[in-house]
């Protein structure tokens, strides 16, 4: 019988290691962050007013400026917002990474499409403007624009889009953003609203998370940014009470520029009237 041991010398062995996992960081950190996808999803809701029947949300969150090393990520976004069909479009925050790229974000807003754009803030977005951040929210509020800090808009009768300020940092104020009685979507940096929009609102879209930004196989992600109650919300379609809650990976990267088997996301939300769901996934209770 023939000797079937295989001898690699230390060195070698090394080597390969080596390379595997320059392999592993380099598409982690040129490939894999400007590979944007696009998830689209169709909720159905009983109370959904009829004339809005198959309105689009087009959801972007965690642009993160400022701390993303692939530039290209925004063109792709742009490009993509343009293409598609939706009828508004919602930020949920973490626009900017640092205070000195304000003028990149300003300008990738203002190359948006001419639809109403509703903004709320993330923890990187009060960190990076400190006392500033009432002038960067004046600076990119315009007539298409507008950024909800505890504050709701009323886009049709009895319907409401919400916003609540970074509940990551603890400013969020959901008794005065969803205050109205109607038919409401809340805007959230991150899923730690849940707690306190459950059963209030009909639809709540936040990010935050990144979807753990890097998510071994088999595994999952080892760091969500949430506190331990909510890290079950890392990413994806969830029934909560009567409330659905959709988290999104975000487009940016923050911390480290890397992403890994956690491509970026963009999503498109259609919301229908007592038609049949067609959903992301299954939702998960």
């Amino acid at each position: 019988m023939p000797n079937m041991n295989i001898y690699l010398p230390r060195r070698r062995f090394l080597t390969l290691i080596g390379t595997g996992i320059l392999g592993i960081l380099g598409y982690s950190t040129a490939f894999e962050p400007k590979n944007l996808k696009i998830t689209k999803i169709k909720l159905n809701f009983k109370s959904l007013p009829t004339k809005l029947d198959g309105l689009v949300i087009a959801h972007i969150t965690d642009l993160h400026f400022g701390s993303t090393l692939c530039s290209e990520i925004y063109k792709k976004v742009l490009e993509v917002v343009k293409k598609e069909n939706s009828d508004i479009i919602a930020v949920t925050g973490d626009i900017i990474s640092k205070r000195s790229v304000v003028d990149k974000a300003k300008e990738f807003f203002n190359q948006l499409p001419d639809k109403p754009i509703f903004i709320v803030w993330g923890n990187w977005d009060h960190w990076s403007m400190n006392k500033e951040i009432k002038k960067f929210k004046e600076s990119l509020e315009n007539k298409k624009t507008r950024v909800l800090v505890n504050d709701y808009y009323e886009l049709e009768e009895n319907f409401f889009i919400c916003g609540v300020d970074d509940p990551h940092t603890s400013r969020d104020n959901i008794n005065n953003a969803v205050r109205k009685t109607g038919f409401k979507i809340l805007l959230a940096h991150s899923p730690e609203i849940m707690g306190k929009a459950e059963n209030r609102v009909e639809l709540v879209l936040a990010g935050h998370t990144h979807g753990g930004q890097v998510v071994i196989p088999f595994i999952g992600a080892p760091f969500v940014p949430v506190t331990k109650k909510y890290r079950r919300y890392a990413s994806g379609i969830f029934k909560v009470g009567k409330t659905i809650l959709f988290v999104s990976r975000g487009i940016g990267t923050s911390i480290f520029p890397v992403r890994m088997n956690c491509p970026p996301e963009i999503a498109f939300i259609e919301l229908r009237k007592n038609k049949i769901k067609v959903l992301q996934k299954p939702l998960l209770n």
